[in-house]
């Protein structure tokens, strides 16, 4: 009876249960493949950096057996630094491991989690950190998919901004993180358009044979293919499509992608305070480490630098490094930039304004590995 008097109140508790346990049936594996845009990628990858990790920790785990074994070799980066080749990093470190952990928009406090997590767990002889930085990687939109797809409570919290000064996660970033969390809807919204947009039916040729398939099975192929060769790229991703974009094309491209680079100024402190961290560590363990501004293509390279999002940025940095290597002796720590100067990458194609075309990933690692070989001037 009381149950009854007091429905008032019961019902919308059951109803909002009810709500929030359907939500969950939105983090099941197949429910995502099918509701999910058949170009979002962001959440494999960024679940595949577990799997990475665990990889490192086999491999570890196994080093003392293998006197062959000698340290490991890093990589940081965004979606630009997936493809980088597994082969061009082995000829100059034999006997050591290599590992991309690499993502999609891929962020400062993204880099500082994995090191940390790796520093903390297994402390391996790092023999090379790559790094990847441009300005674009410290806007609030670059954060949206590390604070969707990777982190953990703990992390999060350890590093509030509790004083509102830039040291760590705003509360609107931990808040972003904690609902994408808990909630599937926010972390995968539902759209009728990406459903339909999957099953939409393509038809072509290839190698003279006609293929009728959908959006959806040719996304499901890209995954089993990386899947398949996870391993042997070491987290990065293979690159199956050469092409490049024609000048029209990247001078559209180009237009759009300079209106995402300008930042907030509450984000870039908080990324910067990471970035800080990260480095302040390798250096303090005085690992070898290469930073490099990635190639964009000229018109998009000619707006930046416009827009002070070159030089200026880059003058940091190199203040930031040269303040480090006076505190820690020892520290080994480069920024290149091989848009321009004595590195300068020669092959010039791109898949979009900002993104390099896969053909022209073998000269980039012989141009930054000349640079890690180099004295310092």
């Amino acid at each position: 009876m009381d149950l009854i008097r007091f429905r008032v109140l019961w019902i919308p508790l059951i109803f909002a249960l009810s709500l929030f346990a359907i939500d969950k049936i939105f983090f099941l594996g197949p429910v995502r493949r099918a509701t999910q845009h058949w170009s979002k990628l962001e959440d494999y990858f960024y679940g595949s950096r577990e799997r990475l990790f665990r990889l490192l920790a086999r491999e570890e785990a196994a080093r003392a057996t293998d006197p062959g074994a000698d340290g490991v070799v890093l990589l940081f980066g965004s979606s630009r630094s997936a493809p980088f080749p597994v082969a061009g990093f082995a000829r100059e470190f034999p006997r050591a491991r290599f590992y991309n952990f690499s993502a999609p928009g891929a962020v400062p406090s993204y880099y500082y989690y994995w090191h940390s997590r790796i520093r903390q767990d297994f402390a391996p002889r790092i023999q090379l950190a790559v790094i990847e930085i441009d300005a674009g990687l410290f806007t609030r939109s670059a954060l949206q998919p590390s604070l969707a797809y990777s982190y953990d409570p703990a992390f999060v919290l350890k590093h509030l901004d509790w004083g509102g000064d830039g040291a760590g996660f705003s509360f609107d970033s931990a808040e972003t993180f904690f609902a994408r969390q808990y909630f599937a809807l926010l972390k995968y919204p539902l759209r009728a358009g990406d459903i339909l947009e999957n099953q939409r039916v393509l038809r072509f040729v290839h190698e003279g044979r006609p293929v009728v398939t959908t959006q959806l099975a040719l996304k499901d192929k890209l995954f089993a293919m990386m899947d398949a060769s996870f391993e042997n790229l070491r987290g990065g991703v293979p690159y199956p499509v050469e092409h490049a974009l024609g000048p029209d094309a990247l001078l559209e491209h180009a237009r759009d992608a300079a209106s995402r680079y300008p930042g907030d100024e509450r984000t870039r402190k908080s990324q910067m305070y990471f970035l800080g961290k990260l480095l302040e560590e390798l250096a303090r363990d005085r690992v070898p480490v290469l930073i490099y501004w990635p190639v964009v293509a000229r018109p998009l390279r000619e707006r930046l630098e416009a827009a002070g999002l070159v030089r200026e940025w880059q003058e940091e940095l190199r203040a930031r490094l040269t303040t480090l290597e006076r505190d820690y002796p020892g520290a080994r720590l480069r920024l290149i930039d091989v848009y321009e100067g004595p590195y300068r990458l020669e092959c010039r194609e791109f898949s979009d304004s900002y993104h390099l075309a896969g053909a022209c990933f073998d000269e980039l690692t012989r141009q930054m590995l000349r640079a890690f070989r180099a004295p310092r001037e």
